[in-house]
């Protein structure tokens, strides 16, 4: 008996979600051309086409075509079809064509946002330019501010003020130097004739000695009154020379202010000098900045354009042809839910279809408001641009269609919400309808004016989903179960405690024990325990359908439906579980213990059997679920929750047939594909890869 996080096996060797698909898918074969209608047909080879686009092995190169392929061709099966068919054949198949559209849709969501990005990348670009913009001018303003005129003007005021006062000190200067040579002239003239007085003396006195005494006395006297002159001569000199000295120092008093006025009315003259040539640098970085400014708003001319054209010429294209794809699968979904109002998958592939249409709007509104708060800046920014007023314009009609976006985002998730609900699920679905409601409360305070603060704010987690009451765990649907008993006294050996948990879990199988089942089922990993025990609560409903199908109709459900599910499921087929649940203790083989694992041999699987060993305990367990990676743990707790819904039709079945309400199998074969076709679609839907835009994902 296995279990596997990455197949969900629920019944020996192949009883996954996708087997059971599979087996759905390959039904035409068992149900027999002849016997089926024309819906009933397509239901079928649609089947199969979506299995092998929605398996988790269906990625890989080449997937994405090969999934449109098969959509087309669902679409174009269940159109030829028609409504040829019982209600839920025909509604079915029309669920099949709402789910290919569906997908068809997802990809032009994708291209949309592709092109959203392209448009931000330009408005990045263009927020570049813009501060190009801004800094050019701040560079022209801060340039044109300076305008050195008036201080030219005291400059050369001062200058002129130090060249008069250097002229009139110059004039001082100069009466100064002219007094002096006066003075000093009239000195040497006075020294001049005392010279040559003092030498008619000399002359005098030698001739006095060449003469008598009284014409020597006479001489004497001639010379001493010479003396007397030529000494007052002398003095009267010296008086000049020492008028000359008293003006010199006011004579290099008036030189030195000469020399400090120029050398003043030097520096103001420089000093224009330097602020004439700076003016004119000024100048040129003035003209400088504006031509560069000039250049910036023609690139945001360019750039506006080239974002208008491309929101005109590709993005609307693409946001056009993804709301027309969603509504087309809205169509499909409406009609087959006329048709078969208990469909019971149509309600979420209704909510995935609005949810994905409200998302196209959601994405476009996000982007028409981008749009206009960057139209809005480029409008307001000051100094302003040449097209402000342009801009301003097209801001206003940009917000008017964001509004008209939101309005129609608003709508499609409402009905999203109510199809969720419609559901009644819980799990995946629910947390989807707690999102819808983050995006409606930020859809209603953008309309109410916070505009992109409510976007952002959505963004960082602000919204939080309401709070809903707990819901019952899959768990608490099969009852409470009493410890299974461990065999009339404690194994000693681990070969023995095997046997007796194999023992145990054979009883437990017969008995419909799930919850007996989940305490004999583990894996080492602790983590991995919810998905074991979710999974072993559909078992006992599965082993009760197999009896009564067998007990009916002379062969088991995997007899009936073997032959075509290994077909689709490339291999995949039923151990016999009849010889499975006949076995006892003794009837394992082959024991092999290494530590704290061992494996086996059983009657009705050809597989070893794997035990664990968990707190001294060993229980059954499986090589998948060992070795499970986060991707297989990821994917398996995605399909969770829609394993109530296949015990409950796993135990309607079984009771329909004990009631004897099929007439033979081939009545049989048609009710299992029915009930089994929604179940199909959600474990298909759960199969799929979350995405940010798609519908399916749940994200916006």
């Amino acid at each position: 008996m296995r279990l596997s996080t990455n197949s969900l096996h629920t019944v020996p060797r192949a009883a996954s979600l996708l087997a059971i698909a599979g087996l759905v898918a390959a039904l035409g074969t068992a149900l027999g051309c002849d016997r089926r209608t024309p819906s009933a047909k397509a239901v079928t080879s649609s089947s199969a086409k979506l299995h092998t686009v929605m398996s988790p092995a269906a990625g890989g190169p080449g997937a994405e075509t090969h999934a449109t392929k098969q959509y087309k061709e669902v679409v174009a099966d269940v159109a030829d079809a028609g409504d040829e068919g019982l209600p839920g054949e025909s509604a079915s198949a029309k669920l099949l064509a709402a789910e290919s559209q569906l997908g068809l849709s997802e990809p032009m969501s994708v291209e949309a946002m592709q092109i959203e990005n392209e448009v931000s990348n330009r408005a990045t670009v263009l927020q570049s330019v813009l501060s190009s913009w801004l800094a050019e001018n701040s560079r022209a303003q801060a340039a044109s501010l300076y305008d050195p005129t008036k201080t030219i003007a005291d400059a050369d005021q001062k200058a002129k003020e130090f060249d008069a006062k250097a002229q009139s000190s110059s004039k001082t200067r100069d009466d100064l130097g002219e007094k002096i040579k006066q003075f000093q002239s009239q000195a040497k003239g006075k020294f001049d004739q005392a010279s040559t007085d003092e030498t008619a003396i000399a002359g005098l006195r030698e001739q006095a000695a060449t003469v008598k005494a009284t014409e020597a006395a006479k001489l004497i006297e001639q010379a001493a009154e010479r003396r007397k002159s030529a000494d007052k001569i002398r003095t009267e000199g010296s008086l000049f020379e020492a008028q000359a000295e008293q003006l010199q120092p006011q004579f290099r008093e008036a030189e030195l202010l000469v020399q400090q006025y120029q050398a003043q009315a030097r520096t103001y003259r420089d000093l224009i000098k330097d602020m004439q040539t700076r003016d004119a640098s000024k100048k040129e970085e003035v003209s400088a900045a504006r031509t560069a400014a000039g250049t910036a708003a023609s690139e945001l001319d360019a750039l506006v354009l080239e974002i208008a054209q491309t929101r005109a010429e590709r993005l609307d294209k693409a946001y056009s042809a993804a709301t027309q794809a969603y509504q087309t699968a809205a169509t499909s979904i409406s009609a087959a839910t006329r048709e078969d109002p208990a469909l019971a998958s149509a309600k979420i592939t209704e909510g995935n279809i609005k949810q994905g249409l409200g998302d196209v709007h959601w994405a476009r509104a996000q982007g028409l408001m981008r749009y206009e708060s960057m139209l809005s800046r480029l409008a307001d920014v000051q100094p302003a641009l040449p097209n402000s007023a342009k801009y301003g314009e097209d801001a206003k009609l940009a917000k008017e269609a964001a509004a008209e976006a939101l309005n129609a985002a608003k709508d499609a998730y409402e009905g999203a919400a109510g199809a969720y609900r419609g559901a009644k699920v819980r799990g995946e679905a629910k947390e989807k309808v707690d999102l819808l409601g983050s995006k409606l409360e930020a859809i209603s305070q953008i309309t109410a004016g916070q505009g992109l603060d409510a976007l952002a704010s959505l963004a960082l987690g602000t919204f939080k989903p309401k709070e809903d009451a707990a819901e019952p765990s899959p768990s608490d649907e099969t009852g409470s179960s009493q410890p299974v008993e461990q065999g009339q006294a404690v194994a000693t050996s681990d070969e023995d405690q095997i046997r007796d948990t194999y023992a145990n879990f054979v009883t437990a199988l017969n008995n419909g024990d799930a919850g007996a089942l989940a305490s004999l089922y583990a894996s080492p990993r602790p983590e991995l325990q919810p998905l074991i025990d979710a999974q072993l609560t559909m078992v006992p409903a599965y082993v009760k359908l197999e009896r009564a199908v067998k007990t009916k109709f002379g062969k088991s459900l995997n007899q009936m439906l073997g032959a075509s599910s290994t077909g689709a499921t490339g291999g995949a087929g039923f151990g016999d579980i009849e010889a499975f649940l006949a076995s006892t203790r003794d009837s394992l083989t082959d024991i092999a213990v290494t530590d704290t694992t061992a494996t086996a041999s059983a009657p009705g699987d050809g597989d070893k059997l794997r035990f664990v060993k968990v707190d001294g305990q060993w229980k059954m367990s499986s090589a998948e679920i060992e070795s499970a990676t986060p991707e297989n743990i990821a994917q398996a707790q995605k399909m969770i929750g829609i394993l109530p819904d296949f015990k409950e039709v796993f135990d309607s079945l079984a009771a329909s047939v004990e009631a004897g309400e099929f007439a033979d199998e081939n009545a049989f074969e048609q009710a299992f594909g029915l009930k089994m076709m929604p179940l199909m679609m959600k474990a298909m839907q759960a199969a799929q890869p979350d995405g940010d835009g798609g519908s399916g994902g749940g994200g916006g």
